[in-house]
């Protein structure tokens, strides 16, 4: 199972290194790392959770990934959420969620 994508990075249009996505399950912060396939915990990445383990599959069904619109960095939102925007963590612009 993949990361669920609702919009694709334009590598091209990112000013400085690209950041990885963070996103939260209970008390604690994953960064998605896409191309190893596993999430990493932020507080200590040696700590992972691959995505085809059945935590992991869990995990991916939590949230979905759209792309900030100012700063083209991908924004990761948790499908628990009922609000219509989010806050993007690098540049602090306004990311639309499906529920608007």
């Amino acid at each position: 199972m993949d990361v669920i994508r609702r919009a694709m990075v334009n590598y091209d249009k990112i000013q400085g290194p690209r950041r990885l996505p963070v996103v939260c399950f209970g008390q604690i912060e994953y960064f998605i790392d896409e191309r190893l396939r596993e999430f990493r915990r932020v507080n200590n990445p040696y700590r992972r959770v691959v995505f085809d383990s059945a935590k992991g599959i869990r995990m991916l069904r939590g949230f979905y990934v759209d792309v900030c619109r100012s700063c083209y960095q991908d924004v990761a939102i948790p499908r628990s959420s009922a609000a219509t925007r989010v806050i993007c963590p690098v540049c602090g612009g306004s990311v639309q969620t499906l529920n608007a």
